[in-house]
């Protein structure tokens, strides 16, 4: 058995904890019938839970710290869970715990310091690892919460602690209590509780380490019904792994798709013309105009059409740049792809301005109303496309590849700045969300509308 036990390791302490000195209380978090201090033993540091006496239940309080330790006792063997070594009667203290000192912080403190995204999947499946062992001893800790999960410093391992509530099957004297910002709705109601009443307080930590992803996962953890919930805490991990394979499928999926769409484009398009000065212009060559300039003789001049104002959310932030009308499309033996992906991207950087706008102001605060933003955004560049499409077959097939390739490009520009938005389901007054989805249903008509002006684009 190794001799060390330093914090992230295991073994039994060398030094002889008989002698304790250089006492220090330690404030903490956890159950309010016990106290925590540091003690120096030899040449190492540990921790001693004790009965806290200014309570005032000093034999219940006895008894709870003594089913602490027997529960405590079980655990020896996994490096997530931290270590008890003894009980004590101690001169200064009273009965304890004798637990390995961790020199860490708490999960609360170092989400603070915005770690990556890897590190906040490790310490999620060392969580989910140290909870899956203690609930196969026939243990639930049901106090779960960033609190009791500290972060060592060297390493940034995850130490479980605090098992003041947690009870097991083969405990008479069952749990009392838990937090009740992270507690379960059979344990606030003091109904029996079992592995899944901790999965229930996983949904919160995990929407900790993750605020915008995994929300079908969190829900799932969080049913109202026990029985609806992830059976135990490896098939939370196994459901994270398939979302995230998911995930990187479709982006590779989406990456091939465009890249392929683009040679395509390459191999098959005819010769692409540069615009020249009118007077250069050659008889093959036809430009495709869409504002009326005074260096266009070639076309009337279009009116303007009036600028669709969107409700309340969708209110242009600047429409200095915006496509002021419609361009015109005439048959040519070669297409000005140059010429035409400028209206393209003139009409997303309108967009883009009024959606960012719209997220500076606060007019914009959900995923949901982006989203919508973004279907508008759709069916106006495919309108756009449609009014340029060209007569010719062939002429038409390069133009729908060209398509495709700038409209997969726009869209994951626009992906990009939605994916930044949390879900309005995080929020929980019933008059707020009904309030939003009020606001929904106006832009869920909107696109409806557009999408039936669709039909009369070209």
């Amino acid at each position: 058995m190794p001799e060390n036990f330093t914090s992230g390791t295991f073994g039994e302490p060398n030094a002889d904890i008989q002698q304790f000195h250089d006492y220090r209380e330690i404030p903490h978090n956890g159950a309010e019938y016990s106290k925590l201090y540091s003690v120096i033993s030899g040449q190492r540091k540990l921790f001693l839970k004790a009965v806290n006496p200014e309570d005032g239940k000093t034999t219940e309080n006895l008894s709870r710290l003594q089913r602490e330790y027997d529960l405590f006792e079980r655990f020896y063997g996994n490096e997530h869970i931290a270590r008890c070594i003894a009980w004590r009667n101690d001169p200064q203290v009273g009965h304890c715990i004798v637990m390995e000192y961790i020199d860490g912080e708490n999960l609360s403190d170092y989400l603070a310091k915005s770690p990556s995204g890897r590190e906040r999947k490790r310490i999620l499946n060392e969580l989910l690892d140290a909870v899956e062992f203690i609930h196969r001893h026939q243990v639930v800790h049901n106090d779960l919460k960033p609190e009791n999960i500290l972060i060592t410093h060297n390493g940034h391992n995850v130490k479980l602690i605090d098992f003041g509530y947690a009870d097991g099957d083969f405990s008479s004297d069952k749990a009392t209590g838990g937090t009740k910002a992270y507690a379960s709705p059979e344990l606030l109601e003091r109904n029996e509780t079992n592995g899944q009443s901790d999965i229930y307080s996983i949904g919160f930590i995990i929407r900790a380490l993750f605020p915008h992803r995994y929300k079908l996962i969190v829900r799932k953890c969080q049913r109202k019904n026990a029985k609806r919930r992830y059976k135990t805490a490896s098939n939370i991990g196994k459901a994270i792994k398939r979302h995230d394979f998911g995930i990187m499928l479709s982006g590779i999926l989406v990456a091939v798709c465009v890249i392929l769409l683009a040679m395509l484009c390459t191999k098959n398009s005819k010769p692409i013309n540069l615009p020249l000065p009118i007077e250069e212009h050659h008889d093959t060559i036809v430009e495709i105009n869409v504002d009326s300039t005074e260096n266009s003789p070639q076309t009337e001049p279009q009116p303007a059409e009036p600028e669709e104002k969107h409700p309340e959310v969708f209110q242009p932030a600047d429409e200095e740049h915006s496509v002021q009308t419609e361009p015109k499309q005439t048959q040519s033996s070669a297409i000005n792809l140059d010429s035409i992906h400028r209206y393209y991207y003139d009409l997303y950087d309108k967009y883009e301005r009024e959606l960012k706008a719209g997220i500076a102001d606060g007019s914009i605060k959900y995923m949901e109303f982006a989203e919508k933003y973004y279907q508008l955004f759709a069916s106006d560049l495919y309108c756009l496309k449609q009014k340029m499409l060209p007569d010719d077959r062939d002429l038409s097939d390069d133009f729908e590849k060209d398509y495709m390739a700038v409209y997969g490009m726009l869209t994951s520009k626009f992906s990009v700045i939605i994916s930044n938005l949390p879900s309005y389901d995080v929020v929980k007054d019933k008059h707020v969300r009904d309030s939003l989805n009020q606001r929904l249903d106006i832009l869920r008509k909107q696109v409806m509308d557009k999408q039936l002006e669709l039909r009369n684009c070209k």
